[in-house]
């Protein structure tokens, strides 16, 4: 919790000033977090058709309890693009309006992804090197540059050290050109390398960790490193695993981004060594507390995605935090606990006679409520507290 308070919290001065810049003393000031800057994710799967029960209820827990959102399945290249040429944007186009209306962050997932069951199109296949080097292309730029400026974040390269299609049928050089490429399309886009086994098998981190150094040693450009972190379903990661994959990854100089997290939990047998017994909801629960609390609170993370909210929608049996009927279970209790109440930070200052007030808080977005010494709520504005910030804001009231 020290180094969480130490990574996740900064200091915020607050000047209250009035007409002529006049220090405005005895003011109180209600302050909230309502944005954490950390992202805190989960792959969304929106239903198409009209919004039963169901729907509502998974739109009103995915609001509320994320900032981040990845697209499960349908900005993958095979169910995005299946006829040459003809894309179905609905799909994209209806979450990417919800997310934002919703103040959620989009990411795309996936732009390459070297496996014939979603990844490679099959009207790709019987092609020339160079007719599917040129189709990759065209697909990133289509892509990326539809949605430039509304999406920023992209899972370009997912698994390249287990799906290996495109190494044979574009060449085993074809990532750093996918990179390239993508960071041509959009400049102003994050791009990240996503990958499995980093945290169960050290030997694959290893070969993992070697190809992204040959990447930058490259010029290759990657902004943030992906840890799918649900591999093998049912694996309890000890803490000392997890925090040795972070520490080996952070040696990369990048963002680290744990993409994927879903856990087979339906009466199986927890594996991995490091605890005995079944998986249960309260196990659910204490294994998502540790892991979140683990990432959270290392420098280099950036964001935590869980693959599955509802269970009648994840792909492993029992893998969401809410029910089949979209009962909350422990682990939604748990995180929900994590996000919004152990790490957010809601005060009430008041302002001296210059005019200041400063916390300490979780960096984000906060909302300010402006009151008199009477009592009346004079204004609200929105500060933000984090890298981009100074430490210091003004607020002038009218």
């Amino acid at each position: 919790e020290r180094v969480i308070d130490t990574v996740r919290q900064a200091e915020l001065r607050i000047t209250l000033q009035g007409p002529g810049d006049k220090p405005l003393e005895g003011y109180k000031l209600k302050v909230r977090l309502v944005r954490h800057e950390f992202l805190f994710g989960a792959a969304i799967a929106l239903r198409a058709g009209p919004v039963g029960a169901q729907e509502k209820a998974y739109r009103k827990a995915f609001a509320s309890l994320f900032n981040y959102a990845t697209t499960e399945n349908i900005m993958k290249w095979k169910p995005l693009e299946p006829e040459r040429g003809k894309y179905r944007w609905n799909r994209v186009d209806r979450t990417l309006d919800w997310c934002t209306s919703n103040g959620i962050e989009l990411k795309s997932h996936c732009l390459i992804w070297g496996t014939r069951t979603q990844g490679v199109p099959d009207w790709l296949s019987g092609t020339t090197r160079a007719d599917v080097l040129a189709r990759m292309k065209e697909h990133i730029d289509v892509v990326m540059q539809r949605y430039r400026g509304r999406i920023r974040y992209y899972d370009v390269v997912n698994e390249p050290l287990h799906c290996h299609v495109f190494d044979r049928i574009a060449g085993a050089d074809h990532l750093a050109k996918v990179m390239r490429w993508a960071r041509n399309a959009d400049p102003d886009a994050y791009l990240i390398i996503n990958e499995y086994n980093l945290i169960a098998r050290p030997a694959e981190r290893k070969r993992f960790i070697a190809l992204v150094r040959h990447l930058l040693a490259e010029g290759t450009p990657i902004d943030g490193i992906g840890i799918q972190a649900h591999s093998p379903g049912t694996t309890w990661h000890s803490p000392r695993a997890v925090v040795e994959t972070l520490d080996d990854l952070a040696a990369l100089g990048k963002d680290l981004h744990v993409t994927e997290l879903t856990l087979k939990t339906e009466g199986e047998d927890i594996t991995g060594g490091y605890r005995k017994g079944k998986w249960t909801e309260k196990a659910h629960a204490e294994y998502y507390r540790q892991l979140y609390t683990l990432c959270f609170g290392h420098p280099n993370v950036k964001a935590i995605t869980m693959w599955a909210v509802f269970d009648s929608r994840s792909w492993l049996p029992g893998g969401g935090i809410f029910d089949r009927d979209g009962r909350p279970k422990a682990v939604a209790e748990t995180v929900e606990k994590l996000i919004k109440k152990t790490w957010h930070t809601e005060k009430e200052l008041r302002t001296d006679k210059q005019g200041t007030a400063g916390l300490r808080g979780f960096k984000g977005t906060y909302e300010v409520e402006v009151i008199s010494p009477s009592g009346k709520s004079v204004m609200s504005t929105r500060l933000q507290l984090g890298p981009a910030a100074s430490g210091e804001a003004r607020i002038r009231v009218p």
